[in-house]
Order: structure tokens, then sequence, then C-alpha cells
């Protein structure tokens, strides 16, 4: 017969391990938040974040919002200063971006897709931290799988997931008004339908000014047209099947079947007048003008450009992309991600990885308004402050926005590698060994500028 005194420590046995069980969660889940402080203890320490879009002193959404979080971090984590650099959209951003990475001038965390990484990752040496040391087994619960396979370079998560992106039509409501163009409500446009209401937003209003149905921003490493050709020949690049165009030391890239038709069809919207001239030229933020002056009816982009409408009061309506030849609906966009540099300072990687951490957080939707301008990568985040409940009074908008479409939205990906499955194409080996990615010469069928630029990356599929 057990004493009493057994039987007591038996039970405090079981106690313990119940509050063990119990609290170990939320004890992994403090360990991020510790390391953190465990950095900034002591003297105080700077970190530099390098953020697109980013103007000292300015007043627009990228400004605006940065400071914001930026604040919320700072207020979290007294022992930690942020210095923010901003990068201009485009050419000129990129070689600002490129050559304080390279220098290692001062840079600890930046935003990227997730389809740049491997432009970061010489195969020579380690220039970004890992992510994996600072991420609790919460946060892996917590991420779409799909988002953490799209940062996984050869085993290794190399970037804190942001959001997913998918690129849809943003219509100008009252050009389709003017125009007598009634869009379906309960389903896409049909290609036929589609370029018929292209045919007619395309004119010359009251100003004597031009209005073209159609633009999309085409500079790397953007390519926003995509979806107009994975809508007749589906995913742009096959899995063990279409052509194979080129292959190079090692590096080959298979076309899907159909998309020397897909691009004729593109060609011939351009013959018949219906895409601005600056179709396939522009960058992200002269594709945006375009529309936000009135100057085009319909604009291919990513929810990013949603928060800006709304700060300048321009109209807008959502619209998925109509369904072509491959005859379901599908779309394009990738994986917004923050890349922590290997700058060799621990007490600097580790506060560095604490703000991406709190970057791509819950919390930080609840401390900063509009901060999700896409879909979360975290199941745990919503889309605005009250927990998306007031994101958008638009059906389109709330279909794109909604994190519950996440596990739908967050598919069939070309990352730069997994290991635990062959990467689905060869674009997405090429991109996984570092190779120089080549395409084909058109050969007449489609020319400069419409053409992307060897070096673009073509992002990820999305079915609608």
């Amino acid at each position: 017969m057990l004493s009493l005194s057994h039987n007591r420590r038996i039970r405090s046995t079981y106690r313990h391990r119940f509050l063990f069980l119990f609290f170990s969660p939320l004890i992994v889940a403090l360990g991020c938040e510790r390391e953190v402080d465990k950095a900034a203890a002591g003297d105080p320490i700077e970190i530099t974040f390098y953020q697109r879009g980013y103007i000292q002193g300015g007043m627009g959404a990228a400004t605006r919002l940065t400071d914001a979080a930026v604040a919320a971090f700072e207020q979290r984590r007294p022992g930690v200063k942020v210095r923010v650099v901003g990068v201009p959209w485009g050419r000129e951003g990129d070689l600002k971006l490129r050559t304080a990475f390279l220098a290692r001038r001062r840079i600890d965390c930046f935003r990227l897709a997730h389809d740049q990484l491997p432009a970061f990752m010489p195969r020579d040496r380690d220039m970004l931290s890992p992510i994996e040391t600072h991420l609790t087994r919460a946060d892996r619960r917590d991420f779409s799988p799909a988002t953490l396979e799209a940062v996984n370079h050869r085993g290794r998560l190399m970037a804190w997931p942001l959001w997913s992106t998918a690129v849809a039509i943003v219509a100008n409501p009252d050009i389709l008004e003017r125009r007598g163009i009634a869009p379906p409500v309960d389903r896409p446009w049909t290609w036929t339908e589609f370029v018929a209401a292209l045919e007619r937003a395309t004119h010359t209003d009251a100003a004597g000014r031009p209005v073209w149905g159609l633009n999309a921003a085409a500079r790397p490493p953007l390519f926003e047209w995509s979806p107009l050709l994975a809508l007749h020949c589906g995913p742009l690049f096959g899995e063990g099947e279409g052509d194979r165009a080129s292959e190079e030391q090692g590096s080959e890239l298979e076309l899907a079947a159909g998309l020397e038709g897909a691009l004729e069809e593109v060609v011939g919207l351009r013959r018949r007048g219906l895409l601005a001239p600056s179709f396939g030229t522009d960058y992200l933020h002269e594709a945006h003008n375009s529309f936000i002056d009135g100057r085009v009816a319909f604009l291919l982009t990513s929810p990013g450009l949603i928060h800006k409408l709304r700060g300048k009061g321009v109209p807008f309506r959502v619209l998925p992309p109509p369904v072509g030849r491959w005859g379901k609906p599908i779309t394009t966009g990738a994986v917004g991600c923050f890349a922590v540099v290997a700058s060799g300072d621990s007490r600097r990687e580790t506060a560095a990885h604490g703000l991406a951490r709190y970057l791509t957080s819950a919390e930080i939707a609840e401390d900063v308004e509009g901060w999700y301008l896409a879909t979360p990568a975290r199941r745990s985040a919503r889309v605005g402050g009250d927990g998306g409940r007031s994101a958008s009074r638009d059906p389109g908008d709330r279909a794109l926005l909604d994190p519950a479409r996440a596990d739908r939205l967050h598919g069939n990906h070309v990352h730069p590698a997994s290991p635990s499955r062959r990467p689905r194409s060869a674009h997405a080996r090429a991109g996984a060994r570092g190779d120089p990615i080549r395409r084909p010469p058109p050969d007449g069928v489609v020319r400069p500028p419409l053409f992307p630029a060897p070096d673009q990356r073509m992002g990820h599929v999305l079915e609608w």
C-alpha cells in the first residue's frame, strides 16, 4: 500500500508535468522576444532598415505606415533604435539596395519579394541570416506552410514572410458607367467579353485626352501583365512538360505549352490600340499614376495599390482577371517578405530578426491600422486594425484581402528551392542554383518592350 507522502509526490509530479505542458508553448512563444530584449540589454543598439517606397518626412502611405510600425516596435523594445532608409521603386532603388547590401554598409533588414531571394544569396558565402533559430513553434504553426516553403532555400528559411499578393484588375467605375460597361456580378469575364470591354473603354474624353483600355507594370522585378498569358496557357513554367526553351551551363527553362499563342493574344490587344503606349515598360508607380490620373480604365496590379487609392480618394473596383483558353480563373503574384543581413554582429542580427518578426506579426495589425495591404502570411493576422471587418466594402476587394482565402492563394509556387521535393519547374531549379535564367528570343512573336527582360522572375501562380 502506497504511503500518503508517496501519493503526494505522485500528485506533485503530475502537477509539474501538467504545468510544463500547459505553459511550454507560451514560454517558447516568448523566446524570440526575450532574445531581442537580451540583444538590447546594456547599451542601446541601432539597426538599419531599408524600406521600399519610404521617403523621410513624406506623407505617402508607405512612409506613414513604416513610421508608425517602427514607433510601435521601439515602444515594445526600448533598447532598440531603428534607422529607416528609403529605397525608391524602380531601377534606382534596386541599385541603391544592392550597393548597400554588397558593401555591408549598415544594412540589417530589408524588404523584397520571395523570388528575389536567390539574387541576395551568392553561392560562395552566406550574406543573409536564416530565420530558423528565431522562429518559434507557434510561428511555424501560424505561418501558411506555402509561404514558408516560398522562402526555403536548400533546407533553410531565409526570410520572414509578410503577405501573399495576387494580381487583379483594378477598374475605374466612373469610366465603366460613362462607357456603359457592366462587369458580370457572379463570375469573371470571358476573354471575348474582356476584349469587348477594352474596346468600349478606349476613347477620347471630353478634354481631348486619350483614355486607354488597359495598362500594367513590367519592369524587373515586376511582371504584372503575366495573368494575360496564364489565362490562355496556364502556369507559365511547366512541371516536366512543355517546350525546353534554353539550356546553358546546366540551367534549363521549361515554358508552358501554348505560351506562344498567349503572347499573340496580348500582341493582338496592342495592334488594336487597346493598351496604353507605356504598357510593358512602366515602373510600378508610373502604371499606378496612369490609373489615378484617369488615363486608363483598367489596371492589372497587386492589392498594394488599394490603400493608395483610398488615401487619395480615387474611386476603384477590384475584378478578377478574365478566363481565357485555359478554361478556369488564374492569376499570378508573389510572397512579400523581410530578410535579415548576416552582419556578423550577433546583437544587431538578433534585433533585426526581432524587427522582421514584428513586421510580419498579428500584433502589428493591431498596432498599425492598414499595415497589411494583402493576404497576411500568418493565419492569426488580420487585415486592418479591427480584425479585418472594415478592410473594404467592395466584395472583390474583400476577396483579395480575406485571410481565410490564404490557403487558396498561397499555391503552386515557383520558389528558390525545397529540400522535401523536386522543384516544380526547371525555372525554379535554375533559381535555386543561382544560375542565370535565359529566355529564348521572341523570334518575331513579340518584340521588346512587350517581352519580359531576360533576368526577370515570374513570381508564382495563384488559382483564383
